[in-house]
């Protein structure tokens, strides 16, 4: 596959949810596309999208420069995460306070505050798997005790973008931006 931008392999994927109206049955049907990148322009692309977003974030930072594998960093809608079934229900709760609290400046520079970062020392790690402890796929949210710094969007972008650009191998799962109002950026272990 080529990059939708320049004539570069482009075996990175981005991942959009796609919102339409279905005027036969009138409602709104999310859909998934994607379009294949370079990591350049992958990059490129994913910091555009994320700067776009109008809405609050909660990020975590990825954690993968220099991994390979079954990694991505996904995005999950908060009403998505209230619904989980599983063991990360104080998680949710510390995810649902952190949206509410996104507000006033940006801890680095002056533009309006819309996330709540946590970078890669305040997410717990697991010593022997060189990355962050995890149950099933999912960093183990619980176990977070710090708090977030609360940032811009172009100064989180910032914090994440070596991240992603050295990760060691293809995005062959996709990474996905933001498309509802409020939600998570979460690294995942496929």
């Amino acid at each position: 596959m080529k990059c939708s931008v320049c004539s570069k392999e482009g075996k990175d994927i981005l991942i959009y949810q796609v919102k339409k109206k279905n005027i036969m049955k009138k409602e709104i049907v999310t859909g998934v596309k994607s379009k294949n990148f370079c990591r350049e322009h992958l990059i490129e692309e994913y910091k555009n999208k994320i700067l776009e977003h109008q809405g609050k974030l909660i990020m975590y930072y990825p954690a993968i420069e220099g991994l390979k594998g079954g990694y991505t960093y996904t995005y999950m809608d908060i009403n998505e995460i209230k619904n989980m079934k599983s063991n990360f229900k104080d998680g949710v709760k510390i995810i649902e306070k952190n949206i509410k609290r996104i507000e006033g400046k940006c801890e680095e520079c002056d533009s309006e505050a819309t996330v709540a970062f946590y970078n890669k020392d305040d997410i717990p790690w697991d010593k022997e798997g060189g990355f962050y402890k995890i149950s099933g796929n999912m960093i183990m949210l619980d176990e977070i005790k710090n708090k977030p710094a609360y940032l811009c969007k172009a100064c989180a972008v910032k914090k994440i973008e070596n991240s992603l650009k050295y990760f060691l191998d293809d995005y062959k799962n996709g990474i996905s931006i933001p498309y509802t109002e409020n939600g998570v950026l979460i690294p995942i272990k496929l």
